[in-house]
């Protein structure tokens, strides 16, 4: 009765994403011979730490570019449109601040 509940909650598109999921989580699970949920426990577990982790990977990208600046997407198209021909350019220096985005 639940499982019914629940299905006629969410639109079809996503009740296919949601039976995707699960498929994936029960192959991955009789891969690792482990049960669905401990598989599924320990992904949610994982979370708060993978975030967070993530967080400090943008926070560090985010001070190097304070560091030393950024290449614009115009130089380092030129860089790319310059490959190949005599006149080819060096790979470009950073040239926006990296503090002012």
């Amino acid at each position: 009765m639940v499982k019914g509940l629940f299905r006629k909650s969410l639109t079809p598109h996503v009740f296919g994403h949601v039976v995707n999921l699960s498929r994936i989580i029960e192959r991955e699970a009789t891969r690792l011979e482990r049960s669905t949920f401990s598989l599924a426990a320990k992904d949610i577990q994982a979370m708060p730490r993978d975030q967070e982790e993530k967080r400090a990977a943008i926070s560090a990208a985010i001070a190097e570019a304070n560091r030393v600046g950024i290449i614009s997407q115009e130089s380092m198209d030129a860089w790319v449109a310059s490959w190949g021909k005599e006149s080819e350019l060096p790979p470009p220096e950073p040239d926006v601040d990296g503090a002012s985005h």
